[in-house]
């Protein structure tokens, strides 16, 4: 028999602002290579590999723009671009 819990977590208010923060550069990364995805479709390029989308990443942060996504989890916003491969892939 299969037995599921529920925890609830509360936060501090740096931990609150540090979630938001990935939370939010997660989700930004993601709709940014949607949209660049949904470009490339529209032109009728091939999309972009789960590599592809990594480089772009890495050249994304170093600009002066976009140089706050260094404040995030490179892993959390890797994963992003993982989900938008598998949508791709399937």
């Amino acid at each position: 028999m299969l037995t599921a819990y529920c925890y609830r977590v509360y936060p501090t208010n740096v931990q609150q602002q540090t979630l938001r923060r990935q939370f939010g550069a997660v989700r930004f990364v993601y709709n940014y290579f949607l949209a660049l995805q949904t470009r490339r479709f529209e032109d009728k390029k091939k999309h972009l590999s789960f590599f592809d989308m990594c480089r772009e990443l890495v050249e994304l942060k170093r600009s002066d723009d976009y140089s706050w996504l260094y404040l995030t989890y490179a892993q959390s916003l890797y994963e992003g671009l993982k989900n938008l491969d598998a949508a791709y892939q399937n």
